[in-house]
């Protein structure tokens, strides 16, 4: 090796061995990130503060609670922290490294409690700015692409997705229309009810589609208010709101008022197309407009598994508020008994009553006074039904109203004495006609009246028995 060839190797400065990076440390460590930089006047300064809280990033200032992009605001600081310097350079007036005639002052914290690091960068001069951290008198060249990344509008970091749950994460949903809640909690084992107004099962494809339709609303467009109060967009006081939560909660009665989740207001409909919507934890400002078939769906109370007929009963409630009514989610399930659970069955029709009971070997037996040989294929028909009875329309009535659908005194009901594990038994009444082809109906213990289709009449109003005779 000669000599020249050991000199070129040689730094030619102590520069030349100096760290260039700009940052130093983790990225995943900032808690905290504080962007100020000069409008295009260098006269107005706009300054967006964040905090990152349980993995998630959050707008300070100037959208209070505003839920930002995650990714966006890593990009951001990917562009600080692998910033390179380009030449070490001195500090002094000409640099305009100072908090005052900074064109971008950039501070983070990697404790939210501590100090943050503060960095500051001129104006753009032949493809590079000047920066320098805090008070430093060391300064240098760097990219002014720094400048471009951070020419940000605080809208553009905004998480766009309303409910950021995953359906299959979802344990809550809360639903209002004025003074109509409708709540739908997921258990562990036992899947989703209505736990408000009224307790029952709720049906899970309808409450999948809805989930889903909820995870898919986004932000169309932020609205600049100009100042406007929220009654112009009707979230002054905004009758309709959606909550979604990763946690069950008790029903409203026993957690009067307290949100299940963010709690999404719902306004007017926009000129545009969609509607106006903000969330209540976010600054007053802050108005959105979402455009979303699944919205508008949702609004309407349209479901691929709810049939739409204009004569559908929604239990008194106006076509404007289907989509709070509990009838809606219900679960069209009405008995899902297992046949070899079923020890007896009674049928009282027009006064009469007739009954089988399974023997010791599994044969249908008539049951005295009734004489005769047990009709096997009524019995399966009837077990068949049981088995998977479901309704084809719901009637949520007041006990009161029972006698309106004939079922204050049925006028065909059908029990079914059931083995121990499966309680005592089940009773099933039918009353009047619902239209042409359906009869109402109920299951004794629960306050919701049925439609069922009339076919399922007809399997329970033949004889059990084969040539039924009468004893006494």
């Amino acid at each position: 090796v000669t000599q020249p060839q050991i000199m070129d190797t040689l730094p030619h400065s102590v520069n030349a061995l100096r760290d260039r990076r700009v940052v130093r440390g983790d990225i995943a460590g900032v808690v905290r990130l504080d962007i100020k930089r000069a409008l295009d006047t260098f006269i107005k300064t706009e300054r967006i503060k964040m905090v990152k809280r349980a993995g998630s990033w959050i707008m300070q200032s100037p959208t209070e609670n505003a839920r930002l992009n995650g990714q966006r605001v890593l990009d951001l600081l990917k562009s600080l922290f692998e910033l390179r310097v380009t030449e070490f350079v001195a500090r002094d007036a000409t640099t305009g490294l100072t908090a005052e005639l900074a064109a971008l002052e950039i501070t983070f914290w990697t404790d939210e409690g501590g100090a943050g690091k503060r960095f500051f960068f001129s104006r753009e001069s032949k493809g590079a700015v000047y920066a320098a951290q805090g008070d430093d008198k060391q300064a240098y060249l760097v990219d002014s692409a720094i400048l471009a990344d951070f020419k940000v509008r605080p809208n553009a970091l905004r998480d766009r997705t309303l409910f950021a749950i995953a359906p299959q994460a979802a344990r809550c949903v809360r639903l209002r229309d004025g003074e109509r809640v409708l709540t739908l909690v997921r258990k562990p084992g036992d899947g989703w009810r209505v736990t408000e107004p009224r307790q029952w099962k709720a049906d899970e494809d309808i409450v999948g589609e809805l989930l889903l339709r909820l995870a898919s609303l986004k932000v169309a467009a932020f609205i600049d208010t100009g100042g406007a109060g929220l009654e112009q967009y009707g979230l002054e006081e905004a009758a309709r709101t959606m909550e979604v939560s990763t946690v069950a909660v008790p029903p409203r009665g026993q957690a009067t008022g307290v949100p299940v989740g963010r709690r999404l207001l719902v306004g007017k409909e926009a000129t545009e197309g969609g509607w106006y919507a903000r969330f209540e934890d976010e600054d007053k400002s802050s108005v959105f407009r979402v455009e979303s078939p699944g919205l508008k769906s949702t609004l309407t109370g349209e479901y691929r598994a709810v049939e739409q007929s204009p004569d559908a009963s929604d239990g008194g409630t106006r076509s404007a508020q289907r989509w709070v009514s509990p009838l809606l989610y219900c679960s069209r399930m009405m008995l899902r008994i297992e046949p070899s659970t079923v020890t007896s069955i009674t049928v009282v029709k027009a006064g009469v009553t007739e009954a089988v009971r399974r023997d010791a070997a599994g044969k249908w037996r008539p049951v005295p006074p009734l004489t005769g040989r047990a009709d096997e294929d009524v019995v399966n028909d009837i077990l068949l039904m049981v088995s998977n009875l479901r309704a084809t329309k719901i009637v949520w009535r007041e006990k009161e109203a029972m006698a309106s659908y004939g079922l204050d005194k049925p006028g065909i009901s059908l029990t079914l004495g059931l083995t121990g594990g499966q309680g005592i038994g089940r009773t099933l009444g039918m009353g009047f006609l619902s239209g042409t082809d359906g009869v109402y109906a109920i299951v004794q213990g629960r306050d919701v009246v049925f439609v069922l289709p009339k076919e399922s009449v007809g399997k329970v109003a033949r004889d059990l028995v084969a040539g039924v005779k009468h004893g006494g």
